[in-house]
């Protein structure tokens, strides 16, 4: 038990502080803040309604942001674009972020999408839809050596084998 805080950078763009709240073994209550460290950068809360920004991401060379009100995406030397519903997203709560090589994915609270960085679709996977753990995906992680994609959901886990999803619950 105990308060524990992790602290991520991007070295030239972000400092990202999560505080974790742990009570007899689980983990209570987390909070991430994110400080921009760089100019490169315009006041994202004025994009964003300024909500929580809850993830942050660098991938193909842009740095994104997922807040409470949608993803924001800075492509080198361009202006800021944010995504919501209107562009593809199943929820503006973005909670985490991750990258493949083909893919920008984002988990909220009703979904996982994925952004193909080539054509700039967007995909939806949802649980009843697509077979996911559960629809609010708290992280993501990508297996450095496998390259398979691992979801941490309000369901339990999910794992992306070929085109199935294997779930733990």
């Amino acid at each position: 038990p105990g308060e524990y805080e992790i602290a991520a950078s991007v070295q030239g763009y972000a400092t990202a502080r999560t505080t974790v709240v742990v009570k007899f073994g689980e983990a209570t209550d987390v909070t991430v803040r994110l400080y921009l460290t760089s100019d490169k950068f315009p006041d994202w809360s004025s994009y964003m309604s300024r909500k929580l920004a809850r993830a942050f991401l660098t991938a193909n060379n842009e740095f994104w942001i997922g807040t409470e009100g949608g993803l924001l995406r800075y492509p080198p030397g361009g202006s800021p674009i944010a995504y919501t519903t209107s562009e593809g997203l199943p929820s503006s709560v973005v909670l985490s972020l991750g990258a493949t090589d083909k893919h920008i994915l984002i988990g909220t609270d009703n979904g996982l999408a994925r952004f193909n960085i080539k054509t700039e679709e967007w995909d939806v996977l949802t649980k009843e839809k697509d077979g996911l753990a559960g629809n609010r995906i708290n992280g993501i992680g990508v297996d450095p050596k496998d390259k398979r994609i691992w979801l941490v959901t309000d369901g339990g886990a999910s794992r992306l084998e070929g085109h199935y999803w294997v779930n733990y619950h």
